[in-house]
């Protein structure tokens, strides 16, 4: 957490529902003696809303898909709100409180995707490692990778390295949202520092919003194919060989 951040309280009693909204007042801080592995952070109350209760949040269409509605708050203590979720509770609480506690929407991109995953390591879990399973390969993820300037040794991590029995077939970049080209762009800059370090000829930009493919002419990127995770599912397969072409540099 932040300063600032908006924080929904679920209570537990005397009603099992989101109830109030608070602001983190100031930076978390560490207590080694205090509760919750002490991790502790101040909290100013922002205002009541009328309950969004556990059934409401099990049988709303979106609100459905939160991990903490799935395990109905069971072992939770706080749980990260996906954009997808958070402009959903929004929609709940209503016109009049959001405008008077300044609570807009977040930007989502008009795929299925967007906004639904809280963390990259929650997009990485759910999507990319039973994806990297179902075509075969082998991944190692957040690889190592080194770098020196000057005399001064640096150190980054690649999210995914993919490799087959005949050597690595690519690398994957990934980020939380691509809502625009800024936002691509500066994925493309990172990834492809990684792939011209380690003498990969392609890398793949990941995010909900979908995959860009991109292969490498010595210093110079350019775009082989972007698919939106809405037809994904139908290209998955073609994804596949596109790699495998790329790393044999059969494109």
């Amino acid at each position: 957490m932040r300063e600032g951040d908006r924080v929904f309280m679920y209570r537990q009693a005397p009603r099992k529902a989101i109830t109030d909204i608070f602001s983190v007042s100031s930076p978390p801080y560490f207590d080694p003696y205090g509760a919750w592995g002490g991790f502790w952070v101040p909290l100013k109350n922002i205002t009541p809303i009328k309950d969004i209760t556990m059934v409401d949040l099990k049988h709303d269409t979106i609100l459905g898909k939160w991990s903490f509605a799935k395990c109905s708050s069971q072992g939770v203590v706080t749980a990260p709100v996906p954009y997808s979720i958070y402009n959903r509770l929004l929609e709940l609480i209503g016109k009049d409180v959001c405008g008077k506690y300044d609570l807009a929407p977040e930007p989502l991109a008009k795929t299925v995707s967007s906004g639904q995953y809280a963390t990259e390591e929650e997009f990485e879990d759910e999507i990319l490692e039973p994806l990297f399973r179902h075509w075969g390969f082998k991944f190692q993820r957040q690889q190592p990778c080194y770098f020196v300037i000057g005399s001064q040794y640096h150190t980054c991590f690649v999210d995914f390295i993919i490799h087959d029995d005949k050597g690595i077939v690519t690398l994957f970049e990934d980020k939380i949202e691509i809502l625009n080209d800024a936002k691509l762009q500066e994925a493309v800059l990172q990834a492809k520092s990684y792939s011209l370090l380690l003498g990969i000829n392609n890398f793949v930009i990941s995010s909900p919003e979908g995959f860009w493919i991109y292969k490498l002419d010595k210093n110079n990127e350019s775009l082989v194919e972007k698919i939106s995770s809405d037809e994904f599912k139908e290209k998955e397969e073609a994804l596949r060989d596109l790699l495998l072409k790329l790393r044999n540099k059969a494109v």
